[in-house]
């Protein structure tokens, strides 16, 4: 074979190899994959995942794949979001939004029940499915929470609570909702949230009254715990130098500063001579 025709192999070769590697699926890390195959007797989802690797083509089949790192997906009112702010009415029968961001993955052992339960991939699946449950689970949940708990601390519990019925229904598909966050304040009609601040305001001012009060009571109760203190100490004081002469005696000498005798009733200091008169 002469040089020409070699080279000339080679080169077919290596295009042929290269259309055929552009035209296949790369699994990367942090990925996994699912083979479908349309044609033929195993038609149908293969259920045994793909892992990280190169998977060239194979006729009449196609490979989707699937995050197992957690996605981080937004329902807002805002055209950077995946889908519109859930809606539903809470225990007041309000009409109440709320913007949340959710934290989606794929199990990387069960991908192949999602793709069979779903056949979408996972964009799809996140705009269809898991969107549908996640406003059913608010529409459910929601109702047990009045305006204020939703504004509040409390309404983190609702978020908690629709991750738990969301990883119910979806865990077995390989969905698995890791967390659901609130994302701002919760949308409510005007009037209703100018009720609720004035009600959080006056709660506000009776709690630091409330305060107060404890303050002066605890500053009057240590005031009188430290007179009944000097009381009880001043009269243990009495019964004590009444009982023992010597003690009082003794404070008489401490005391003395040397100038009039200890016994005297008055004195004279003098020049010289110091004069007691008994």
């Amino acid at each position: 074979m002469n040089r020409p025709l070699t080279t000339l192999i080679l080169i077919v070769v290596f295009v042929l190899g290269t259309a055929v590697a552009c035209s296949g699926t790369r699994v990367r890390s942090g990925e996994v994959g699912v083979r479908v195959v349309d044609l033929g007797a195993h038609a149908g989802v293969q259920e045994h995942e793909l892992s990280v690797g190169w998977y060239f083509p194979q006729p009449g089949s196609y490979v989707l794949k699937f995050p197992t790192t957690t996605r981080t997906e937004v329902w807002a009112d805002n055209t950077d979001a995946i889908g519109p702010a859930i809606q539903f009415n809470n225990a007041d029968g309000v009409p109440t939004r709320m913007a949340v961001s959710v934290q989606v993955r794929i199990d990387p052992q069960r991908a192949s029940n999602a793709v069979q339960r779903y056949r979408l991939g996972f964009e799809d699946m996140v705009r269809g499915p898991v969107q549908r449950d996640l406003q059913d689970a608010f529409v459910r949940l929601g109702p047990h929470y009045t305006s204020q708990q939703l504004v509040s601390g409390e309404g983190s519990r609702l978020l908690v609570e629709v991750t738990q019925l969301l990883n119910q229904r979806l865990g077995q598909e390989g969905v698995i909702i890791d967390n659901i966050n609130l994302v701002g304040a919760p949308a409510l009609p005007d009037a209703i949230r100018e009720r609720i601040n004035q009600r959080i305001e006056a709660e506000q001012n009776v709690a630091t009254q409330e305060a107060q009060v404890r303050v002066v009571q605890a500053q009057a109760q240590q005031r009188i715990a430290e007179a009944e203190g000097r009381a009880r100490a001043t009269e243990i004081e009495g019964r004590a130098l009444a009982s023992n002469p010597q003690v009082l005696r003794q404070r008489e000498i401490e005391r003395w500063n040397g100038q009039c005798p200890l016994d005297s009733q008055t004195c004279v200091i003098g020049g010289n001579a110091l004069v007691s008169t008994n």
